[in-house]
């Protein structure tokens, strides 16, 4: 056991060992740190920890989801029950680091540059990436989760150190894939394991290698933490899809009429 699932089993956390708990489970970004700090309790770590495979952190979206649920059981209880979320499990950080290693990648961390001649090399990790080898460990872990979710459709979501943080968004630069997750065991595996690697090399992705640029990003290593979740939405003869979809702001950047107000924030349903 890590020693932060050792802590987990204490009656209570003092501060330091919450602390503790924080930077190992789920983040050591200052801000949200505190956030965390300020309102977990020791259940909502445990709650992370049982659906959690692998050591590491479960990267900034991971800590973005769970955050924004903590908060709205905290000030919407009221509208908490009308509301559901997807049955979640997170993939640490350091099984990315292990498959790195695994596959001869660790030169994704000397990429320092995205001129043209550096094109070659980064094709190379990429294609590493797409076909690497995962731990049996792992693997074995992966296995069990399928059995829980049984043949539900999934969703493989990147959640990196980098990504969803206060100072660096991410958005739209890092892969989603989703798995159909139907067919025997192991055809379910396989899908599953290559959508990871799909995930995984879109941490190479061009866009995403220019925005860490002009972020002044290309000289941290970013490690993938994944989110996999059952994808909202239900049969309808041979397709599954929700019926709606959508995404809220707190602030709207398109102001298209004069008597939109930008702080009044934006609804999007699909």
């Amino acid at each position: 056991m890590t020693n932060y699932a050792e802590l987990l089993q204490k009656k209570h956390l003092s501060t330091v060992e919450n602390k503790e708990v924080c930077n190992a489970l789920m983040t050591d970004d200052p801000q949200m740190e505190k956030l965390i700090l300020k309102y977990f309790q020791q259940n909502d770590y445990k709650k992370i920890w049982r659906q959690k495979i692998g050591d590491g952190v479960i990267g900034g979206k991971a800590c973005g989801l769970v955050m924004a649920q903590k908060l709205l059981s905290i000030y919407l209880p009221d509208c908490t029950e009308h509301l559901t979320s997807p049955n979640t499990w997170f993939i640490g950080s350091h099984v990315f680091r292990e498959y790195v290693a695994e596959n001869q990648c660790e030169g994704i961390w000397r990429i320092q540059t995205i001129k043209k001649d550096d094109m070659q090399e980064i094709k190379k990790y990429q294609d590493r990436l797409l076909s690497g080898k995962f731990p049996a460990p792992v693997i074995q872990k992966l296995e069990e989760m399928l059995d829980i979710y049984g043949q539900a459709p999934l969703i493989i979501r990147s959640s990196s150190l980098l990504e969803d943080s206060y100072e660096n968004a991410f958005t739209g630069k890092y892969d989603s894939v989703i798995c159909a997750n139907q067919g025997t065991k192991a055809e379910r595996i396989s899908k599953l394991l290559n959508a990871m690697r799909t995930v995984y090399a879109s941490v190479l992705n061009l866009s995403a290698l220019e925005y860490r640029k002009k972020r002044h990003l290309l000289n941290k290593e970013e490690h993938m933490a994944l989110i996999i979740q059952t994808v909202a939405g239900s049969t309808h003869g041979q397709y599954f899809f929700p019926a709606a979809a959508g995404m809220g702001c707190s602030y709207n950047p398109y102001k298209w009429m004069e008597q939109i107000n930008p702080k009044a924030g934006m609804l999007r349903i699909v």
